[in-house]
């Protein structure tokens, strides 16, 4: 029950959201210590910025693996902000986290992709406001799915770095950032949106499955840190969806809901779904680009987005079975 394959990217028109009775929808460095962290790696160092460009001498760094919190080690940074810690691992992500003498927190998280590639030192740059964001973007995206972290880091990373050079904020906003979690994680939880659209646009124009991936895991950051929906998906589920987006596989709206009906989830007729479509686009425009069709990635955010912003808010077991059912017809 599939279309013949078309790319996918976005647009987007507001519509009145669905009200439908729905079955399972609504509503100076230190050796490294503990955990599985292996001896030996490289040797990493930064320079510590606050914002308007003044350094942060004899702050204290630490670093930890992401998601563990496993400790690699502690230093201090040098008069000039400068750090180097030892023995950090290459096969893992690694957070590094900056606490300046005066108060606050910088941040930056440190891909194993990167650290992986060559064995000499490894000179990150600047730790900054700007990374500290992309830091707890990505903390935000992972910390309510552990089991898809490496994945989140490994193609997240370099999309929200494009959308906090992008958002080109002043010195005040970034003393915000450096001192207040509450003003640095809402505006991190700003980035969901943006970063959605760009991966969307990015897998439209080269489809692949690092393009599909990246998009997959902006959309469920969207569902999971914007919006509090707590969605997983099995190794299997995931790789389908990989394919059919590669594919660039579309779906009527009414093979949509027939799915939904298939997949238990009672009461959805095409033109709900169109209308969730629509709302959904508001918002995710790259979307729009399938005309009024919907792609698989598009279904997914339909039936596990909240009703308010126009899902059908689907528990986890509809979300499985209609996603299951969607891609096996």
């Amino acid at each position: 029950m599939r279309n013949s394959p078309r790319k996918l990217a976005i647009l987007s028109t507001p519509m009145a959201i669905l009200a439908a009775t729905l079955t399972g929808c609504g509503g100076g460095g230190l050796g490294l210590t503990g955990g599985s962290v292996p001896i030996g790696g490289r040797s990493v160092s930064g320079t510590a910025v606050l914002p308007g460009s003044v350094v942060a001498a004899n702050a204290a760094v630490t670093a930890t693996v992401m998601p563990s919190g496993t400790s690699i080690g502690s230093t201090r940074t040098d008069g000039s902000g400068v750090f180097t810690l030892h023995n950090v691992p290459a096969n893992a992500d690694v957070d590094v986290v900056i606490k300046p003498s005066g108060g606050g927190q910088l941040e930056i998280v440190i891909p194993r992709a990167t650290l992986g590639a060559g064995g000499g030192p490894l000179n990150i740059g600047e730790v900054d406001a700007n990374s500290s964001l992309v830091a707890a973007a990505l903390r935000l995206e992972q910390a309510p799915a552990p089991e898809d972290s490496d994945s989140i880091v490994g193609n997240q990373q370099s999309i929200l770095d494009d959308q906090v050079k992008n958002g080109n904020f002043s010195q005040q906003q970034q003393n915000e950032f450096v001192n207040n979690p509450g003003s640095l994680n809402a505006q991190a939880l700003t980035l969901m949106v943006p970063a959605a659209n760009a991966s969307l646009q990015a897998l439209q124009q080269n489809p692949s499955q690092n393009t599909a991936s990246a998009a997959l895991n902006s959309l469920l950051g969207y569902l999971r840190a914007a919006h509090a929906r707590d969605f997983h998906m099995n190794q299997g589920l995931r790789q389908s969806l990989l394919n059919t987006a590669t594919a660039g596989t579309v779906y009527t709206p009414a093979q949509v809901a027939a799915a939904f009906q298939s997949a238990g989830v009672l009461g959805v007729t095409p033109a709900q779904v169109s209308a969730a479509s629509t709302r959904e686009r508001t918002e995710l425009t790259a979307l729009s680009t399938a005309g009024g069709n919907i792609s698989a990635l598009e279904a997914m955010v339909i039936a596990a987005d909240v009703s308010s912003n126009g899902g059908l808010q689907c528990n986890q077991n509809a979300i499985t079975n209609f996603l299951q059912t969607l891609l096996s017809d």
